[in-house]
């Protein structure tokens, strides 16, 4: 693992109730990455969420 950042989809405050957002596997530059295994990382009020996501 790299530990490298691919793309940040929303950095910043959101009002509470139900927010969804979609990734389309490019990076911040807008570059199409590679098929393999990345982390998703949530900060909720500082509590911390990663969930695995695989690009085929």
């Amino acid at each position: 693992m790299r530990g490298k950042l691919s793309a940040v989809l929303h950095d910043g405050c959101l009002t509470s109730g139900l927010h969804s957002f979609k990734w389309n596997a490019l990076s911040g530059n807008g570059a199409k990455l590679a098929a393999g295994v990345y982390f998703v990382k949530l900060d909720i009020s500082g509590k911390i969420h990663k969930k695995r996501v695989i690009i085929l």
